[in-house]
Formats: C-alpha cells, sequence, structure tokens
C-alpha cells in the first residue's frame, strides 16, 4: 500500500550494506546475510539521511541568493529542527518522510533554477524530481501546480518553448512509471489507490483541522510554519512565479490532507504528510528571517536566531516526550515539561 520511490533511493546504501554483511558473515561475523540485521537498517537511516541533506544543501543556495548567507542558514536551522523532519531523518528513518522531503527541496532548486534559466537541461531536471517526488510520495503529484506560474512567466516574457515543457512532462512520467509498473502487477491498473476509493474526500472536509487542529495540525505543531506562509505572501514582490508556485503546491498538499481519511495521520510525530511542502515554506522562512534581520542593528540575526533556538528547543522536546511514548495525539497542556 505504500509507494517504492524510498526503497529504490535506498537501495544504494542497503546493497553496499549486503556486501558489508555478506563478507563479514564470511569472515565470522555475527550477522546474517538475511536482509534485516543491523547494518541493513542503518543503511536505511544512512540513506535518508543522505537525502535530507543532500535536499538541504541545494534548498540552502536558493535561500542565499534570495535572504542573504545569513538568513538562509537560520531559515533552513529553523525548517530542519523546528519541523517534524528532524524527527523523520533522525528517529523513524525507514519513513518515507525523510525520503520525499529530501527530494522536494532538490525539486525546489530545480523550479528556481528553471526560473532563471529555461533551458532543455533544466526542464528535464525538473521534470525528473516531479515524478522522483512523486514516487516517493504520491500526495506530491500536486506539487506539478508549482511549475503553472513559473511556466506563466516565461511565456509572458517569450521563453517557453513547447517541446522543452513536453520534456518536463516525459520525465516525470519516465521517473514515476516503476510506480505504475508495480501497480499493475499487484492491482491489474496502471494507476490505482490501494488504500480504497474512500480513502480521500477530494472536498476536504477537515482542511482547518490539519492546519489548525492540536491533533498533529501543521501550525499548531509546528508554528514557525506559519511565519514561512507569510514569508511566502511578502515574497510576492521580488520572486513573483516562484512564489506563487510555493503558495499552490501548499494549498494543494493542505487540500489533500484535509481529505485523507485519517486526517491527523495517526500516531504521527507532528504533521508528517506535510513533507513535500515544507521546502516551499522554506522559502518563506527565508524572507522572514530576512525581514526580521532588517529590524535589528547591531545584532541584525540576534532576534530572529533567538526566536529559531526557541522553536528547535520546543520541537525537540516534543520528539523527545514522543520516543518516551508518554503522547500520541493531543498533549494536555498541563502535561507539558
Amino acid at each position: 500500500k505504500h509507494p517504492i520511490g524510498p526503497a529504490l533511493l535506498w537501495s544504494p546504501c542497503y546493497l553496499a550494506a549486503h556486501a558489508y554483511v555478506v563478507v563479514d558473515h564470511a569472515l565470522g561475523g555475527p550477522y546474517l546475510p538475511s536482509g534485516y540485521a543491523p547494518p541493513y537498517r542503518r543503511s536505511v537511516a544512512l540513506g535518508t539521511l543522505a537525502l535530507v541533506v543532500l535536499g538541504s544543501a541545494l534548498l540552502l543556495r536558493v535561500l542565499e541568493r534570495q535572504a542573504g548567507r545569513g538568513a538562509a542558514r537560520w531559515a533552513l536551522v529553523a525548517l530542519l529542527g523546528a519541523a517534524p523532519i528532524l524527527f523523520y531523518a533522525l528517529v523513524a528513518s525507514a519513513m518515507s518522510h525523510g525520503a520525499a522531503f529530501g527530494v522536494a527541496a532538490a525539486l525546489v532548486f530545480a523550479l528556481d533554477r528553471l526560473r532563471r534559466a529555461p533551458t532543455p537541461g533544466a526542464w528535464l531536471l525538473a521534470g525528473a524530481l516531479l515524478g522522483l517526488v512523486t514516487l516517493t510520495r504520491w500526495q506530491a503529484a500536486v506539487l506539478a501546480l508549482a511549475f503553472v506560474p513559473v511556466a506563466l512567466a516565461l511565456w509572458r516574457e517569450r521563453r517557453l518553448r513547447v517541446p522543452d515543457g513536453l520534456l518536463a512532462v516525459g520525465a516525470a512520467l519516465l521517473t514515476f512509471a516503476p510506480q505504475m509498473l508495480a501497480w499493475r502487477r499487484l492491482y491489474g491498473s496502471l494507476v490505482t489507490m490501494p488504500q480504497g476509493g474512500g480513502f480521500v474526500d477530494w472536498s476536504s472536509p477537515h482542511l482547518l483541522e490539519t492546519l489548525f487542529s492540536a491533533d498533529h495540525g501543521l501550525f499548531t505543531w509546528t508554528p514557525l510554519t506559519a511565519l514561512g506562509l507569510l514569508g511566502l505572501l511578502a515574497l510576492l514582490r521580488r520572486e513573483g512565479a516562484l512564489a506563487w508556485g510555493a503558495l499552490l503546491a501548499c494549498a494543494a498538499t493542505a487540500w489533500v490532507n484535509g481529505g485523507v481519511d485519517d486526517w491527523a495521520a495517526g500516531e504521527a510525530f507532528g504533521a508528517r504528510r506535510y513533507d513535500v511542502a515544507l521546502p516551499f515554506l522554506g522559502l518563506g522562512l527565508g524572507q522572514a528571517v530576512r525581514l526580521g534581520e532588517a529590524w535589528g542593528r547591531r545584532r541584525p540575526l540576534a532576534a530572529p536566531a533567538l526566536v529559531v533556538l526557541l522553536a528547535v528547543a520546543w520541537n525537540a522536546g516534543f520528539a523527545s516526550l514522543f520516543r518516551q511514548r508518554l503522547y500520541g495525539g493531543p498533549l494536555p497542556l498541563d502535561a507539558l515539561p
């Protein structure tokens, strides 16, 4: 019932772990080449961490261009440390969320590159990453909306070529094709919803809950993401196409999340289903930190850094309580440390 993208992304690390276990076992080591020994599980964790680091490095380049080096770094600290990705990169790394975040962050980089230099290679890269992030998290298909404002802006500037757009579509479909082949083998159809047709109510009856509820609401559990949303609005004047695309991607993600049968995502840490939208909100966080930096004089980054560190401490405290299984859903206020 889950996508095959994470397994494909983890496979290089997994195969390296298998080679290590085979050699170690031949030399009398304790691990059996069963596929489930600790080195295999650690390889998945390292694969997730590698994807998060790579995607973050690419996203940082975009943030530095837009907000400056100092603001960009603090925005990235906020995105990684004060959001659910901290948990899914370091604790529950065998779930898809860390990997999806890394690929989505790379997609933001590719869209920024496409907006500035719409070469065939840029279209090909952006399309391939859209297919790859959808292969990792099916709901990420809505990130295709982020392409629309970029394409419209290029069309107005007479820099949009239809063959390049078709190249991006072809790359996306080709990258997603392994999932369709797996669905065909398992369910008899190239496109399906394994959880059943009633898994998503497309009227999104729980849209507001998935954003504001104490039961894993995005803005409730991760307050700095609200600053990221406001930052995207402020970014519209400077980076109109990219900011509009980010807003569309976040809105579509929220709409889908609000329609899922178990909209609170079960016993999850935070709003985990916003994994693919977080890099887009990171663009807004960069702008928010940049605006906060403008208020300071002697130490312009002092106030934004303090806010970020407090949010990181808040999030890390929640992660610690969650690991101890002290709560699973909403946490009563009097139970907070």
